[in-house]
């Protein structure tokens, strides 16, 4: 479904009246235009037309997609959720996953999570330093960055324990920063 079929099954489904959901943002007619695919909400519209359905973006997306994550998002789930470096199978199933949607999506998201899959597979069979060099390009590319999503935090996560104790210390302190001042609420639970 594209934007507009989308938009307009979410809002019946929420019997939501096109002017209500218009509301302060645009003229009812445009939410009828919208709906018909002959015209496309800014950025900035589209995200108040969600926040007055009372649905998120993500959600919206998700239903979009036919109530699918889509291949990336499914990725990046599966590697939030993964609990530790036990999960062997898991770990496989991931890591094969990731190289595949590395041939259609060129993303720096996924050649980290690569990394840090690869690691935490080969961590009883490659010395300290064979398993710190694997992990180092995600912290080299993860420490440019002035603000982190959340899956930078759980890359992070996952490789703090490669490096010596020194460097450790050097990544918490950065990491600690990075989620004071962007105000995580994930890490306040």
């Amino acid at each position: 479904m594209d934007f507009g079929q989308t938009f307009k099954f979410v809002r019946t489904l929420h019997a939501v009246k096109q002017v209500d959901v218009a509301k302060n943002i645009l003229a009812r007619s445009s939410i009828s235009q919208i709906e018909v695919g002959n015209q496309i909400p800014s950025y900035t519209n589209a995200i108040n037309l969600l926040n007055n359905l009372g649905i998120s973006v993500q959600e919206f997306e998700y239903i979009r997609n036919g109530y699918k994550l889509t291949p990336l998002e499914d990725l990046i789930y599966k590697f939030e959720t993964l609990s530790d470096s036990s999960q062997t199978e898991d770990i496989k199933n991931l890591l094969a996953q990731a190289k595949k949607l590395n041939k259609t999506i060129n993303s720096q998201n996924i050649t980290n999570i690569i990394q840090v899959l690869t690691a935490l597979l080969h961590v009883d069979d490659y010395s300290e330093k064979q398993l710190r060099s694997v992990v180092e390009p995600v912290w080299q590319d993860l420490s440019r960055f002035d603000s982190w999503t959340v899956l930078d935090i759980y890359l992070v996560n996952n490789i703090l324990f490669f490096f010596d104790k020194e460097a450790a210390t050097h990544i918490i302190d950065f990491s600690l920063e990075m989620i004071e001042f962007q105000n995580f609420p994930i890490c306040y639970y």
